[in-house]
């Protein structure tokens, strides 16, 4: 596939939640793009609502609160589900952090395939899931 064909289609970026600088500073930036179209929500609501409303290829969202914020995270990982292909970035209000979230799809190779190196494969993913919470 050639570059230009990759890029036929336009790429909807919706901005929502942010202060007016910043979201100003990024549709600046997004729009030097030629094959991306930067959309503004007003609407209320939180991501869901947002994608939902919205349907873009991706949704970024100004957050008074950390990044990292727990709440918002367990929303986006259930948006996420519902819309697959689309991409969420949140960004700390004062543009210094910022996070991407993407429904992505892993694998990993197991080389022991005894019973209990299957096992240890599916107990340890359990495990680093237990970490991450903690």
């Amino acid at each position: 596939m050639t570059q230009s064909a990759q890029f036929a289609a336009r790429i909807r970026i919706v901005l929502a939640h942010m202060p007016r600088l910043l979201r100003d500073l990024l549709r600046d930036s997004l729009e030097r793009h030629p094959h991306v179209v930067v959309e503004e929500d007003t609407g209320g609501g939180g991501i869901g609502a947002i994608v939902a409303r919205t349907r873009p290829d991706g949704v970024i969202l100004g957050s008074s609160e950390s990044v990292d914020d727990v709440a918002s995270t367990a929303e986006i990982t259930s948006t996420l589900f519902r819309s697959p292909r689309t991409l969420i970035l949140l960004v700390s209000d004062r543009g210094t952090t910022a996070r991407l979230h993407e429904l992505l799809p892993t694998h990993t190779t197991i080389t022991d395939v005894t019973p209990a190196g299957l096992g240890n494969a599916i107990l340890s993913r359990f495990d680093v899931a237990q970490r991450r919470g903690a």
